[in-house]
């Protein structure tokens, strides 16, 4: 693991990392565990949720009253500026009538294209 960085803002970019065996190599290389929110993956998970939202003609306050949520949460979901755990994943796809699965495929291929 790199050598602590003198600076907060590169000194978070190590907390959610890791050390993973590459078979490739044979090596070690570093990992970066979490992804900025603002990723691929995570505008094109935000863009899946928005699609079902439209297709059931569910404004966000409608959605949130399902989820018996704040409507600014979904708000901050659609922007990014909160991302799900996996308990409100489930939760999320059950009021936007989506089978969980189908969005882990969904991170599953995307992840898959970007290696």
């Amino acid at each position: 693991m790199p050598a602590l960085a003198p600076d907060r803002t590169t000194a978070c970019a190590y907390v959610f990392s890791f050390l993973l065996l590459d078979p490739k190599i044979g090596a070690i290389k570093h990992v970066k565990f979490r992804q900025s929110v603002h990723s691929n993956i995570h505008a094109t998970l935000r863009k899946f949720w928005l699609e079902q939202r439209n297709k059931l003609g569910l404004s966000q306050r409608t959605l949130a009253k399902k989820l018996q949520v704040a409507p600014p949460l979904i708000c901050n979901i659609k922007t990014g500026d909160i991302c799900l755990d996996i308990v409100e994943v489930i939760k999320y796809c059950k009021a936007l009538e989506v089978y969980p699965h189908q969005v882990i495929d969904l991170l599953v291929q995307l992840d898959k294209e970007k290696f």
